[in-house]
């Protein structure tokens, strides 16, 4: 210890209070175990829980009002492990503790924007992210996302296929519908044909129900392509990881999965790194990326690489031209 400078320091005796440590495991003791103290607010009684990861809430049911429920983002197999420390207490109480599996708890606002969930209209459906509303030549509107959100992976039937906001993995059902598929770029699987891009379009059901900005950046001034081969400082809105501001330093070709349909090969995609946290992840699918500088759409992500910090983004305007768009300002 010497050698490494590290000196032992004691309390002072017969002053627990200097003890911070050992003082908080015996009130936490008193308050659980011993004494037991009913929550006396709902703040209380949520309070615990919902430090503890993947906990998006607490219930208390108004038909049985001793039990109370656990709202999880996924099924936890070790939930009544986790919650154990409780048992004494809703013992006592003669209450009972369950989990729910409800999924992010995301808004249902109107008018819906960039940014929020979006997803096929169906119970099984995939979410992902309301990129941004676009508009053709004579003023139409429709909102921009990938294929796999919101047309299944080529599977998606024009003019039929309803599209929620929540997104079924958030929480929305039929009275969600914001929108019907309109159109999707084909996307070539089997890994040997280059694909460019991964989008689809969805017409809104009623024009109030959306809105041209995106959340938390604001409206956007247009698009561009991005050609440069310098490094450009970006942002977006994502469902899953709401804001997050990273910088746009590759240009790759590689190959995607898409679970249950094959792999497809991607050519000249953006490869884009986050600034402080992961600039997007699964769920993010959709979210458009905007240069900072001036508030321009550049790219739309749709693929993320397991394990590291790299989001990929289709560059924004071959999608605008498939579909004869431009960005709705």
């Amino acid at each position: 210890l010497q050698m490494l400078g590290i000196r032992h320091i004691r309390t002072r005796p017969y002053t627990p209070k200097t003890n911070g440590k050992a003082e908080r495991f015996i009130q936490t003791l008193l308050r659980e175990w011993a004494y037991a103290i009913p929550f006396s607010s709902a703040v209380l009684h949520t309070e615990a829980p919902l430090r503890r990861l993947g906990v998006v809430g607490v219930a208390q049911s108004m038909e049985n009002l001793s039990e109370l429920t656990i709202l999880t983002r996924e099924y936890m197999p070790d939930f009544e492990r986790e919650f154990e420390r409780f048992a004494p207490l809703l013992e006592r109480k003669g209450a009972s503790l369950r989990q729910w599996v409800t999924g992010r708890i995301v808004s249902a606002a109107r008018p819906a924007c960039g940014g929020d969930s979006l997803g096929e209209g169906a119970s099984s459906g995939h979410t992902g992210t309301f990129g941004c509303l676009v508009e053709n030549v004579i003023g139409d509107r429709f909102i921009l996302s990938c294929n796999h959100v919101i047309a299944c992976v080529n599977g998606g039937v024009r003019n039929i296929d309803s599209i929620w906001s929540p997104g079924p993995n958030n929480g929305g059902t039929n009275s969600d519908k914001i929108g019907i598929l309109h159109d999707f770029a084909a996307i070539v699987l089997g890994g040997n044909t280059a694909n460019y891009f991964d989008a689809a379009i969805a017409k809104p059901v009623n024009l109030s129900d959306v809105d041209e900005k995106i959340r938390t950046i604001g409206k956007l001034s247009g698009s561009y392509g991005y050609s440069s081969f310098a490094p450009l400082a970006v942002e977006k809105h994502g469902s899953e990881t709401a804001y997050t501001s990273g910088s746009l330093l590759y240009r790759a070709n590689f190959l995607t999965s898409y679970p249950g349909k094959g792999d497809a090969l991607f050519f000249d995609q953006f490869g884009i790194v986050g600034s402080v946290a992961e600039f997007a992840k699964q769920g993010d699918s959709g979210a458009v990326v905007v240069d900072s500088a001036n508030q321009s759409a550049v790219g739309m992500v749709f693929a993320v690489a397991e394990g590291v910090d790299l989001a990929f983004a289709n560059p924004i305007e071959p999608i605008l031209n498939h579909f004869g768009m431009a960005i709705a300002t």
